[in-house]
């Protein structure tokens, strides 16, 4: 059996604080109803990702976009179909969102995300939303004391969320060791 293809466009619409996301509740009678989803919609034929994607924010919930970059494309396979889900993190909107359509929407902080039931398809934008948009990638420092007292101030002073541990110039038991310490460190 050929599965359809389904495209879908799909927004990350980030609070001006930066610590919230806006999800949409599915109606209870279309395919994974009641389940929570990002905003978005399938597209038309003719029509790029972005273009869908403001189309069916004013559709859905009467708001413009007013700046957006790519966050993440996901393919999951469904019994009956093939999901294409083109995401977008919307950083900038004009207009206050709501479910014109009578979905329920509410904008979640981002760590209370895990909390809400989604399709299986939007698994990997719930990790890719959480992420940190910058992190810290550390250098090839061959002194361990020297390293720990770097990364421990990087991590105090910069905000740091996410840490690369590089240290290529290390054998397999002392890359381990360094990579304990650092997980110390970060915790």
């Amino acid at each position: 059996m050929v599965k359809r293809r389904v495209h879908v466009a799909a927004a990350a619409m980030i609070s001006a604080d930066q610590k919230h996301v806006l999800i949409a509740r599915r109606p209870s009678n279309v395919d994974h109803g009641g389940l929570w989803e990002f905003p978005g919609g399938k597209l038309a034929p003719y029509e790029t990702g972005l273009e869908g994607l403001k189309r069916e924010l004013h559709e859905e919930l009467g708001v413009e976009i007013v700046r957006a970059q790519p966050l993440i494309r996901v393919h999951h396979e469904y019994p009956d179909k093939h999901i294409l889900l083109d995401v977008w993190q919307v950083h900038e909107f004009a207009g206050e969102p709501f479910g014109r359509e009578g979905q329920a929407v509410r904008w979640v902080p981002m760590n209370e995300l895990v909390n809400y039931p989604f399709p299986a398809a939007n698994l990997p934008i719930l990790r890719a939303v959480m992420l940190p948009t910058e992190y810290l990638i550390t250098g090839e420092e061959s002194d361990d004391e020297r390293f720990a007292s770097l990364l421990e101030r990087a991590l105090r002073e910069d905000s740091i969320r996410l840490v690369q541990l590089r240290a290529k110039s290390l054998d397999d038991t002392a890359y381990v060791a360094r990579a304990e310490r650092a997980l110390k460190l970060c915790r």
